[in-house]
């Protein structure tokens, strides 16, 4: 949230161009725009970390899916695989809680 606010901060410094104090409007145009085109640098995820989630969502939404096929067949594993779609976005929570928790402070 606070990373989308300097965004608009950084657009509204270079819509707002007063005439006076050209070199110091400039430095700080060249500045909002290097904030802009910096948006992936300090969003607070590593790509690791996008490629993580994005493996948890195709593995969720395959349990998903065959919850779907075990309902539709009436299979004897519903029940079990239910239980997976319940449980393994709560795995992903704590982890990633514990992860912040626990993780660098820096």
């Amino acid at each position: 949230m606070q990373d989308i606010r300097e965004k608009a901060n950084a657009v509204s410094r270079l819509k707002d161009d007063p005439p006076e104090n050209k070199k110091s409007n400039n430095a700080a145009k060249e500045k909002a725009e290097k904030e802009i085109n910096d948006e992936g640098k300090n969003s607070g995820h590593s790509k690791s970390a996008r490629v993580l989630a994005i493996i948890a969502l195709v593995i969720l939404a395959a349990l998903v899916v065959w919850l779907i096929i075990c309902i539709i067949t009436d299979s004897p594993y519903t029940m079990a695989v239910l239980f997976c779609v319940i449980i393994f976005p709560i795995i992903l929570y704590i982890m990633f809680w514990l992860k912040k928790v626990f993780g660098d402070k820096s």
